[in-house]
């Protein structure tokens, strides 16, 4: 080849086929090259092939809690496939620590871990993804009436995004937004309407094929024509109900429960096919 000749540019395909076999860390080094490689390894396509290699060589993830601080390190490692060789001492790829809540809920969705993190005097909601190492500090309702906020994430397996819910207690202005992950949409969100009024019983929620179900309460008016009660609350009574959001059209919908139960992400595998999940509520 003459000096003056100008290599052709390797396509794009091979590109992300060689990217596919790497460690998840060196592909999010890899996104800060440039804008095009930011947005070639953000694809849908991408991310399926990477999970597809990433799940043929399978990791470790511990989550520590010490000096009962609540102070967590996260890191993953390789873990032996042959049981046959000898055990080995590991270094872990990367380390992350957070300083979270007293009373922290870790949740996880499409392989993100979702929880609460002090940052000074208040907490906040933490998106982390524990493949790359990378987390995102997301925001809250922070108008002064939210002094209660939720927030829960999911993933939308139509558009393959990872998206976050907020609400605000009724009391405090029964907010609800939307927030896309990785969009340029802003960190607040797009406001959202839900038809019933309810309070958030927990931060527990658990999201199957793109729907979100998490545990809450109703005030209906009563049906009961009896007086006798001193109560100011006699004409109404709490109805619990399992709340429905649904990521794909973000809508949501209802299901009244007779008593307070315990939400179990039970996973049924199958040799023939891909594993399915269903909900589970323990009374």
């Amino acid at each position: 080849m003459n000096g003056g000749e100008k290599l052709e540019s390797i396509p794009i395909d091979l590109i992300i086929e060689i990217h596919s076999r790497l460690p998840a860390e060196s592909v999010a080094r890899f996104r800060c090259v440039s804008k095009l490689w930011g947005s070639m390894f953000r694809r849908p396509y991408f991310t399926e092939l990477f999970l597809t290699r990433s799940r043929a060589r399978p990791r470790l993830l511990f989550v520590l809690q010490h000096n009962r601080k609540w102070s967590f390190s996260v890191f993953s490692s390789p873990q032996n496939q042959n049981i046959y060789e000898k055990p080995s001492f590991v270094v872990a790829d990367f380390h992350m620590k957070f300083s979270v809540s007293t009373f922290p809920d870790f949740h996880s969705c499409s392989g993100l871990i979702h929880f609460s993190m002090m940052k000074g005097a208040y907490t906040v909601p933490v998106v982390c993804n524990p493949r790359t190492g990378q987390y995102a500090v997301l925001p809250k309702l922070t108008r002064t009436r939210y002094e209660n906020s939720y927030s829960f994430v999911g993933y939308d397996p139509i558009e393959k995004q990872i998206k976050v819910l907020f609400m605000s207690d009724p009391d405090s202005g029964d907010d609800h937004r939307i927030l896309t992950l990785g969009t340029t949409e802003k960190m607040l969100g797009r406001k959202i309407e839900c038809s019933l009024t309810h309070n958030i019983l927990s931060n527990e929620g658990v999201c199957i094929n793109g729907v979100l179900y998490y545990k809450a309460s109703r005030i209906v008016e009563s049906s009961s024509d009896d007086d006798t009660s001193d109560d100011d609350d006699d004409d109404h009574e709490r109805s619990d109900v399992i709340v429905c959001f649904d990521f794909r059209c973000e809508k949501f919908e209802f299901i009244v429960i007779c008593f307070y139960g315990q939400l179990i992400n039970s996973v049924q595998l199958s040799l023939k096919q891909k594993s399915h999940q269903k909900l589970d509520l323990i009374i």
